[in-house]
């Protein structure tokens, strides 16, 4: 593992726990910190691996966030 490496796991894990108290203080939900990273350019890849979780299950997820999201905004058109 390269300085660099190690520096990037130990952001992510700062992250991670920023996001973990906001959910536990019920600030934010989960799906609203998907969109918010997505929104903030971070890959799938990133989402993922700063969530601790499978690249597969961060994709799902947000995928049906987006889903939700363009479903409510065509809703409030009409």
């Amino acid at each position: 593992m390269t300085n660099d490496d190690a520096i990037v796991k130990r952001l992510n894990v700062l992250i991670r726990l920023m996001l973990d108290q906001q959910i536990a203080e019920k600030r934010t939900m989960r799906k609203e910190q998907l969109v918010l990273m997505d929104s903030a350019g971070l890959s799938t890849g990133e989402i993922a691996s700063i969530l601790g979780r499978a690249l597969k299950d961060v994709s799902s997820h947000l995928k049906q966030v987006k889903k939700e999201i363009k479903s409510k905004k065509t809703k409030e058109i009409e």
